[in-house]
Protein backbone atom coordinates (compact mmCIF):
# COMPACT_ATOMS: atom_id res chain seq x y z
CA UNK A 1 0.00 0.00 0.00
CA UNK A 2 2.21 2.34 0.79
CA UNK A 3 4.78 1.44 -2.41
CA UNK A 4 1.67 2.39 -4.56
CA UNK A 5 0.62 5.43 -2.82
CA UNK A 6 4.43 6.56 -3.14
CA UNK A 7 4.21 5.97 -6.75
CA UNK A 8 0.84 7.58 -7.44
CA UNK A 9 2.26 10.90 -5.26
CA UNK A 10 5.42 10.99 -7.66
CA UNK A 11 3.13 10.34 -10.34
CA UNK A 12 1.04 13.50 -9.62
CA UNK A 13 3.45 15.73 -8.84
CA UNK A 14 5.87 14.82 -11.76
CA UNK A 15 3.34 16.49 -13.66
CA UNK A 16 2.83 19.76 -11.90
CA UNK A 17 5.13 22.23 -13.96
CA UNK A 18 5.01 25.96 -14.04
CA UNK A 19 3.60 28.30 -16.57
CA UNK A 20 4.25 31.76 -16.95
CA UNK A 21 3.88 33.90 -13.94
CA UNK A 22 3.99 38.14 -14.72
CA UNK A 23 6.00 39.92 -12.34
CA UNK A 24 6.10 43.13 -12.66
CA UNK A 25 4.86 45.62 -13.18
CA UNK A 26 3.39 46.28 -9.73
CA UNK A 27 0.41 48.34 -8.28
CA UNK A 28 3.30 51.26 -7.21
CA UNK A 29 4.63 51.17 -11.06
CA UNK A 30 4.73 54.31 -12.87
CA UNK A 31 5.70 55.08 -16.44
CA UNK A 32 5.92 58.12 -18.27
CA UNK A 33 4.48 58.35 -21.98
CA UNK A 34 7.68 58.15 -24.51
CA UNK A 35 9.62 56.33 -21.60
CA UNK A 36 10.64 52.54 -21.42
CA UNK A 37 7.48 50.46 -20.27
CA UNK A 38 9.09 47.49 -18.84
CA UNK A 39 7.24 44.21 -18.22
CA UNK A 40 8.52 40.94 -16.24
CA UNK A 41 7.14 37.22 -15.99
CA UNK A 42 8.84 33.99 -14.72
CA UNK A 43 9.39 31.87 -17.88
CA UNK A 44 7.19 28.86 -18.76
CA UNK A 45 8.64 25.10 -18.01
CA UNK A 46 6.10 23.58 -19.93
CA UNK A 47 7.35 23.82 -23.05
CA UNK A 48 3.64 24.84 -23.87
CA UNK A 49 3.98 29.30 -24.18
CA UNK A 50 6.73 29.24 -26.89
CA UNK A 51 4.38 31.96 -28.37
CA UNK A 52 2.98 34.71 -25.62
CA UNK A 53 1.15 37.40 -26.38
CA UNK A 54 1.06 40.29 -23.90
CA UNK A 55 -1.91 43.19 -23.97
CA UNK A 56 -1.84 46.36 -22.91
CA UNK A 57 -5.85 46.40 -21.33
CA UNK A 58 -7.90 48.21 -19.00
CA UNK A 59 -11.29 48.69 -17.43
CA UNK A 60 -12.80 46.84 -14.57
CA UNK A 61 -12.67 43.29 -13.91
CA UNK A 62 -15.91 42.50 -15.69
CA UNK A 63 -15.75 44.62 -18.80
CA UNK A 64 -12.15 44.32 -19.43
CA UNK A 65 -11.05 46.44 -22.42
CA UNK A 66 -8.11 45.11 -25.30
CA UNK A 67 -6.06 48.38 -26.20
CA UNK A 68 -3.10 46.97 -27.73
CA UNK A 69 -0.79 44.02 -28.47
CA UNK A 70 2.65 45.21 -27.01
CA UNK A 71 4.58 41.69 -27.66
CA UNK A 72 4.68 38.24 -28.67
CA UNK A 73 7.68 36.36 -27.45
CA UNK A 74 8.57 32.92 -26.32
CA UNK A 75 7.49 32.45 -22.37
CA UNK A 76 9.84 29.20 -22.28
CA UNK A 77 13.04 31.31 -22.79
CA UNK A 78 14.69 31.32 -19.24
CA UNK A 79 17.27 33.65 -20.96
CA UNK A 80 14.91 36.31 -21.53
CA UNK A 81 12.32 37.07 -19.51
CA UNK A 82 11.80 40.88 -19.60
CA UNK A 83 10.43 42.58 -22.71
CA UNK A 84 10.67 46.61 -22.86
CA UNK A 85 8.76 49.13 -25.40
CA UNK A 86 8.04 52.98 -25.45
CA UNK A 87 4.79 53.73 -23.58
CA UNK A 88 1.94 54.48 -25.74
CA UNK A 89 0.21 57.53 -25.20
CA UNK A 90 -3.49 57.20 -22.97
CA UNK A 91 -5.91 58.96 -21.80
CA UNK A 92 -6.46 59.68 -18.78
CA UNK A 93 -3.24 58.98 -17.23
CA UNK A 94 -4.13 56.80 -14.15
CA UNK A 95 -3.38 53.80 -12.43
CA UNK A 96 -6.34 51.98 -14.89
CA UNK A 97 -4.04 49.74 -17.14
CA UNK A 98 -2.73 46.61 -16.91
CA UNK A 99 -1.23 43.68 -19.17
CA UNK A 100 -2.68 40.47 -20.21
CA UNK A 101 -0.97 37.17 -20.74
CA UNK A 102 -2.19 34.40 -23.20
CA UNK A 103 -0.91 32.06 -26.01
CA UNK A 104 -2.92 30.28 -28.43
CA UNK A 105 -1.62 26.94 -27.33
CA UNK A 106 -3.27 27.16 -23.67
CA UNK A 107 -6.29 28.39 -22.33
CA UNK A 108 -4.65 29.89 -18.90
CA UNK A 109 -5.15 33.41 -18.99
CA UNK A 110 -2.59 35.60 -16.48
CA UNK A 111 -3.01 39.26 -15.53
CA UNK A 112 -0.41 41.63 -13.70
CA UNK A 113 -1.82 44.36 -11.33
CA UNK A 114 -2.88 47.43 -12.27
CA UNK A 115 -0.29 49.90 -12.45
CA UNK A 116 0.08 53.69 -13.67
CA UNK A 117 0.80 55.33 -17.20
CA UNK A 118 1.47 58.65 -16.68
CA UNK A 119 2.25 61.70 -18.94
CA UNK A 120 5.58 62.55 -20.31
CA UNK A 121 6.16 64.89 -17.09
CA UNK A 122 4.95 62.11 -15.04
CA UNK A 123 1.57 63.83 -14.00
CA UNK A 124 -1.26 61.11 -13.86
CA UNK A 125 -4.89 61.50 -11.90
CA UNK A 126 -6.50 58.72 -9.34
CA UNK A 127 -8.92 56.03 -10.61
CA UNK A 128 -12.01 57.43 -10.47
CA UNK A 129 -14.17 54.09 -10.25
CA UNK A 130 -15.08 51.71 -8.14
CA UNK A 131 -16.30 48.18 -7.98
CA UNK A 132 -16.41 45.21 -5.55
CA UNK A 133 -15.00 41.80 -6.36
CA UNK A 134 -14.23 39.21 -3.91
CA UNK A 135 -14.87 41.08 -0.94
CA UNK A 136 -12.47 43.80 -2.18
CA UNK A 137 -13.08 47.03 -3.22
CA UNK A 138 -10.95 47.55 -6.51
CA UNK A 139 -9.80 50.81 -7.83
CA UNK A 140 -10.49 51.14 -11.91
CA UNK A 141 -10.98 52.86 -14.89
CA UNK A 142 -11.54 52.51 -18.46
CA UNK A 143 -8.82 54.13 -20.59
CA UNK A 144 -8.12 54.74 -24.35
CA UNK A 145 -4.60 55.26 -26.43
CA UNK A 146 -4.80 59.02 -27.62
CA UNK A 147 -3.92 57.28 -31.15
CA UNK A 148 -7.28 55.42 -31.51
CA UNK A 149 -5.55 53.89 -35.01
CA UNK A 150 -2.73 51.58 -33.14
CA UNK A 151 -5.32 49.71 -31.44
CA UNK A 152 -5.70 46.54 -32.83
CA UNK A 153 -7.26 42.72 -32.59
CA UNK A 154 -6.66 40.66 -29.61
CA UNK A 155 -5.24 37.93 -30.22
CA UNK A 156 -6.44 34.27 -30.61
CA UNK A 157 -6.37 32.61 -26.59
CA UNK A 158 -6.32 28.84 -27.20
CA UNK A 159 -8.73 26.28 -26.09
CA UNK A 160 -8.95 23.54 -22.98
CA UNK A 161 -8.12 21.15 -25.89
CA UNK A 162 -5.24 22.96 -27.15
CA UNK A 163 -3.90 23.13 -23.74
CA UNK A 164 -4.64 19.22 -22.69
CA UNK A 165 -1.52 18.13 -23.21
CA UNK A 166 0.25 20.77 -20.78
CA UNK A 167 -0.51 19.80 -16.90
CA UNK A 168 -2.14 21.70 -15.11
CA UNK A 169 -1.01 23.55 -12.07
CA UNK A 170 -2.24 24.86 -8.81
CA UNK A 171 -3.43 28.36 -10.07
CA UNK A 172 -3.74 31.13 -7.34
CA UNK A 173 -4.12 34.86 -7.48
CA UNK A 174 -1.51 37.20 -6.57
CA UNK A 175 -3.47 40.22 -6.25
CA UNK A 176 -3.09 42.36 -3.39
CA UNK A 177 -5.04 45.51 -1.94
CA UNK A 178 -7.42 47.50 -4.63
CA UNK A 179 -5.13 46.38 -7.79
CA UNK A 180 -5.78 44.38 -10.14
CA UNK A 181 -5.24 41.04 -10.31
CA UNK A 182 -2.35 38.60 -11.44
CA UNK A 183 -4.23 35.09 -11.65
CA UNK A 184 -4.84 32.07 -13.91
CA UNK A 185 -8.08 31.38 -16.30
CA UNK A 186 -8.63 27.78 -16.93
CA UNK A 187 -11.35 28.85 -19.39
CA UNK A 188 -10.39 30.13 -23.00
CA UNK A 189 -12.00 33.70 -24.10
CA UNK A 190 -10.90 36.04 -26.43
CA UNK A 191 -11.95 39.20 -24.71
CA UNK A 192 -13.41 39.04 -21.37
CA UNK A 193 -12.05 35.34 -19.33
CA UNK A 194 -14.50 34.18 -17.15
CA UNK A 195 -11.68 34.02 -14.46
CA UNK A 196 -11.51 37.92 -13.64
CA UNK A 197 -8.49 40.01 -12.40
CA UNK A 198 -9.09 39.28 -8.58
CA UNK A 199 -10.78 35.43 -9.04
CA UNK A 200 -10.16 32.91 -5.78
CA UNK A 201 -8.07 30.19 -6.70
CA UNK A 202 -8.49 26.94 -8.87
CA UNK A 203 -7.21 23.44 -7.81
CA UNK A 204 -7.09 21.70 -11.07
CA UNK A 205 -7.84 17.97 -11.80
CA UNK A 206 -4.14 17.02 -11.37
CA UNK A 207 -3.56 19.25 -8.13
CA UNK A 208 -6.22 17.45 -6.75
CA UNK A 209 -4.54 13.81 -7.63
CA UNK A 210 -1.75 15.18 -6.06
CA UNK A 211 -3.62 16.05 -2.45
CA UNK A 212 -5.65 12.88 -3.18
CA UNK A 213 -2.14 10.89 -3.18
CA UNK A 214 -1.03 12.77 -0.15
CA UNK A 215 -3.80 11.43 1.54
CA UNK A 216 -3.22 8.08 0.76
CA UNK A 217 -0.09 8.41 1.68
CA UNK A 218 -0.89 9.24 4.88
CA UNK A 219 -3.26 6.49 5.39
CA UNK A 220 -0.83 4.22 4.82
CA UNK A 221 1.51 5.46 7.57
CA UNK A 222 -1.13 5.58 10.15
CA UNK A 223 -2.49 2.42 9.14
Amino acid sequence: MFTSALAALFLASSFVRAAPEPLEPSSTSVFNEGGNCTILWSPDTTGVWKVMNIELMTGDNFQQVHLRTVATVDGTDAENHSFSYPCLAVTPNAPIYFYKFTSPASADILFTTRFTIADAEGNAVSATQSQTANGAVVAYGTGALEDPSLVDQPPVVGTASDSATAAPTLTTSRASGSSAPTTRSSVASTTVPTSRPNAGSILSPLSALTLGAIGVLIGSLSA
